[in-house]
């Protein structure tokens, strides 16, 4: 088994320095999307509640004697 990409990691010592640089750019996008998908959670559940009011309707019942 080829192992080759391994040694393309950084160093440990050079995560640190990789995520101080590219942090807050990736923590910004990753709360954008959750943000985004919320959103669209937001409105696809109010779009949902008219439409099954409207069709969840029951018939009225008539009583018989």
């Amino acid at each position: 088994m080829n192992a080759a990409w391994l040694e393309g990691i950084p160093a440990p010592e050079k995560w640190r320095a990789l995520l101080l640089a590219h942090g807050p750019r990736i923590a910004t996008w990753a709360l954008a999307v959750a943000l985004a998908i919320q959103a669209a959670v937001i409105v696809t559940g109010l779009g949902g509640a008219s439409r099954s009011k409207a069709s969840g309707a029951r018939p009225v019942a008539t009583r018989s004697r």
